[in-house]
């Protein structure tokens, strides 16, 4: 079972929102399309559930063209970001309606909608009305809906994003482990980037329509192809630099010079954007003794601490510089007003030009 999603173009009011947008959906796969508000997410999942149509482009199920197959002839399944529960129906009567729909008998209702309802662990809530459940208990609901009829395809449009944080990690955790069982291919759409790798295995960066990388998650913030995905990501740590002109090999920094080729490849560009990772292999961080003793391999970095947060175990530490304000991760604990020197692994710097 997959998903090919061939050259999508879409418009409004004269203007692009969609352009050439491609990708598949293997079976069993999540797929995340990641990007901010308006960057044309949720069009492409109702151009993939027949809701709208592209003005070009094809959605293809196992190879075949579904311009012509009516929405609820599709057999893929939808869940909103509002939910669309009916409130005058018991929690088992939403999670039955689209079974309903198959004309399926009450015995095989009963005992689907029930496997269902023990899927997202909400057993014994059958004759609940929905309108006295919490924002969760109605999330769960919802994926138990879309999930009865046995979908083809599952897709979910920003599924948890009026619930709180905590809650929110929660049904991330149990979402992550009901997809896994379901074995159908996912698409989910979002703008906040911690769900999103919470969940995904492959992500779609989107940006004003287009397609910017795709990854796996740890591809996409270890190598972020962009420094649109790197400010989108929040990585920070983003400096500006510049080529030395004549034979020199060198790149000028804020913190000096760095030789030529970083971990990344260089751009043709005489300006550059170079991004810290903050947390990477080789990394040493101390306090200031010898600010002027560096190895050629790191570049030095050195400033005053203006915040440190305890973050699982490790510390997140604000950095003033001479230039930029920075962030580092750090096994050891620094205090604010301390010096300190990072000697940061040339080769772990990425230019995103």
């Amino acid at each position: 079972m997959t998903l090919e999603v061939k050259q999508i173009e879409k418009s409004y009011d004269n203007a692009p929102l969609l352009r050439g947008v491609s990708f598949t959906v293997d079976s069993g796969e999540t797929v995340c399309l990641l990007g901010r508000s308006g960057s044309g997410k949720s069009t492409l999942l109702r151009i993939i559930a027949g809701l709208e149509n592209a003005e070009g482009g094809q959605v293809l199920w196992d190879g075949r063209d579904m311009s012509d197959v009516p929405v609820h002839q599709r057999g893929f399944g939808l869940m909103f970001q509002d939910y669309a529960l009916f409130p005058h129906r018991s929690v088992e009567q939403n999670v039955a309606f689209g079974l309903r729909m198959q004309n399926l008998d009450d015995r095989e209702i009963k005992k689907r909608t029930g496997e269902m309802l023990d899927l997202v662990h909400l057993t014994g809530f059958a004759n609940r009305k929905v309108t006295d459940l919490s924002g969760g208990e109605q999330q769960r609901i919802a994926l138990a809906r879309a999930l009865a009829p046995h979908p083809k395809l599952l897709m979910l449009d920003e599924p948890l994003g009026a619930l709180d944080r905590t809650l929110k990690q929660t049904l991330l955790d149990d979402l992550r482990q009901i997809v896994r069982t379901a074995c159908i291919p996912v698409v989910y759409v979002t703008h906040d980037q911690e769900e999103a790798f919470s969940i995904a295995d492959r992500l779609i960066m989107l940006n004003s329509g287009k397609i910017e990388q795709v990854g796996s998650p740890e591809q996409v913030y270890r190598h972020p192809v962009s420094l649109w995905v790197a400010e989108f990501l929040g990585l920070g740590n983003i400096i500006l630099a510049e080529k030395n002109g004549g034979k020199s090999d060198t790149i000028s920094t804020q913190f000096g010079e760095i030789p030529f080729a970083v971990g990344s490849g260089v751009s043709t560009e005489r300006e550059l954007h170079l991004l810290l990772l903050p947390e990477v292999p080789g990394m040493r961080i101390s306090l200031e003794k010898n600010p002027e003793e560096n190895e050629g391999s790191y570049m030095l970095i050195t400033g005053q601490v203006t915040e440190t947060i305890f973050l699982e175990g490790k510390y997140r530490l604000s950095i003033k510089t001479n230039g930029p304000s920075l962030r580092f991760v750090s096994q050891t604990q620094f205090n604010t007003g301390e010096n300190i020197r990072i000697e940061y692994p040339i080769g772990e710097i990425q230019c995103l030009n």
